[in-house]
């Protein structure tokens, strides 16, 4: 939700990931679902995607469409498909430019890299399992909570004594 500061400014969840190695694919997916806005985009920080790009996609929450704009980035797709409970599962897939670290920004609003919206509290999206992965397509949502403790959406747990 936005800050109710008043005017317009831009809102987003941000997150730092250093890649394991270059030359191979990411995904990072999440679910979200409109709120009182219906529109989210996601973009990357400067130069993190090759060759040296700044790729975005806007997700069109109402219609269940979405619209890249490479900004000369390769391998490079996204996808939005319907859910359970009004939410959409997004993903992006991306190759890193380097392991230093990729920035990837979820934000309100569209029509830009980054886009504003009114900073009156009442511009929010429903927002959850973000999952960062090195694969070519988002696999089942893993809540990971410690290097032991992983559980895989839809599998059943199995506990041993």
């Amino acid at each position: 939700m936005d800050s109710s500061a008043g005017g317009t400014g831009g809102v987003d969840v941000r997150r730092t990931f250093s890649p394991t190695s270059t030359g191979v694919d990411y995904t990072m997916s999440f679910f979200v679902a409109p709120d009182q806005l219906s529109d989210v985009t996601v973009a990357f920080g400067t130069n993190d995607i090759a060759p040296s790009a700044e790729p975005y996609v806007s997700f069109d929450l109402s219609a269940g469409t979405k619209s890249e704009t490479l900004g000369g980035a390769t391998n490079f797709s996204s996808a939005i498909s319907a859910s359970t409970n009004g939410f959409y599962r997004c993903s992006v897939t991306f190759r890193a430019q380097d392991t230093s670290g990729v920035v990837f920004l979820i934000q309100l609003g569209t029509g830009s890299r980054f886009p504003t919206v009114d900073l009156d509290g009442t511009s929010s999206v429903l927002l959850e399992d973000v999952q960062f992965e090195e694969a070519s397509s988002a696999t089942a949502y893993q809540k990971v909570v410690s290097e032991y403790d992983v559980t895989e959406a839809g599998v059943d747990s199995l506990w041993y004594l």
